[in-house]
């Protein structure tokens, strides 16, 4: 699904749309606040971790994740994640295994971090949960969702909420009248952290600067990350992405110097045709380009046949990778380390080393 462009319309403008569907958004707001008040969260027996949003995709909750666990396994934890494996077709519980499955199971968000750290999915995260904690071979100390701050089913020892510094909440109203999964009142008080995701000298949005001020009067810390390009390397490019936000991705290409000759952008977590690859490589040749994307989607573009025209596309593209920087990685840690030590003495979870 690609985001409707009223979703990013001022939040004052009274578009037909909005308008028409801010009653469903009001009813799906109450649904959800019913949801995690009556549903039962189920305590697994380790820390949790969930790093949600208060909106619609797009906001840069898996490389928060992944540097949240190369955070945690500095400090001596054994991290795992969870996820449903959105996009994906898998219907049970699952240890990711990039050697063995494809995205097409997996979901390509899950699939991406199995490269780097033990990810289970499942479509109720209690069951991932459940398997990760069988797992004898990795014995994780903590838990790590990436995306379920909606999701009532797992007790959450920590919850933190990323928030894209330029997209901000659109447009204010609740989904489908607007990007938001619920209330913004109603989340701060179910959140001990905001990280705000986006480029360290950017300006806050309004709304963005709102958010900060209420989290301020409640005492909530606020965290600043920046998504930092590991292979940069200018020159002349076709680019192309199914993400929530394609603009970002493509404005940083324009930020490192990168000549766009061409942009295609799919919809979030498209799964490429022939006919896909095919055009992407005839806008190559029209453009004497390279061709460029993001790691998201190039893990989607593995597991073709040589004769296929997506495995030509995943041969000649570059990928841009890109990690999460904290601006203040000391403050990150002693703030997790102080969460993770109340967790364990309220609900007498075991520290790493005492399994």
């Amino acid at each position: 699904m690609r985001n409707p462009k009223f979703w990013q319309l001022p939040s004052e403008k009274n578009h037909p749309a909005k308008i028409t569907l801010q009653p469903v958004g009001f009813l799906y707001s109450q649904i959800v606040k019913l949801r995690l008040k009556f549903s039962h969260s189920e305590h697994i027996g380790k820390p949790v971790i969930c790093v949600g949003n208060f909106t619609v995709g797009g906001s840069g909750k898996t490389p928060v994740t992944l540097k949240l666990a190369e955070h945690l396994a500095s400090m001596g934890e054994q991290p795992s994640i969870l996820s449903k494996g959105y996009g994906g077709n898998n219907r049970q519980a699952l240890k990711v295994d990039p050697k063995l499955h494809h995205t097409k199971l997996t979901g390509d968000e899950p699939y991406m971090m199995a490269h780097q750290y033990p990810v289970y999915i499942a479509p109720k995260r209690r069951d991932a949960a459940k398997l990760a904690l069988k797992d004898k071979q990795v014995n994780p100390t903590v838990l790590i969702m990436d995306d379920g701050m909606q999701s009532p089913n797992l007790h959450k020892s920590l919850t933190l909420a990323v928030i894209d510094r330029q997209a901000g909440f659109g447009n204010g109203a609740v989904f489908p009248a607007g990007p938001l999964r619920e209330n913004i009142d109603d989340a701060l008080a179910r959140i001990d952290a905001i990280i705000i995701n986006g480029p360290f000298l950017g300006r806050h949005r309004a709304d963005v600067d709102a958010v900060i001020s209420k989290a301020s009067e409640v005492n909530i810390p606020v965290f600043e990350t920046e998504l930092v390009a590991t292979n940069a390397h200018a020159e002349k490019v076709v680019a192309f992405c199914g993400i929530g936000r394609p603009t970002k991705f493509y404005s940083q290409l324009e930020q490192l110097g990168y000549d766009v000759q061409f942009s295609q952008d799919f919809d979030d977590h498209h799964y490429y045709s022939e006919q896909d690859a095919a055009n992407l490589l005839a806008l190559a040749e029209q453009y004497n380009a390279q061709l460029i994307t993001t790691r998201k989607d190039a893990v989607r573009l593995e597991g073709f046949d040589k004769s296929s025209k997506r495995f030509k596309l995943a041969e000649i593209c570059k990928t841009l990778d890109v990690v999460a920087m904290f601006s203040d990685d000391k403050k990150l840690e002693q703030f997790l380390i102080r969460k993770l030590s109340e967790a364990r003495k309220s609900k007498l979870y075991a520290a790493p080393g005492n399994n």
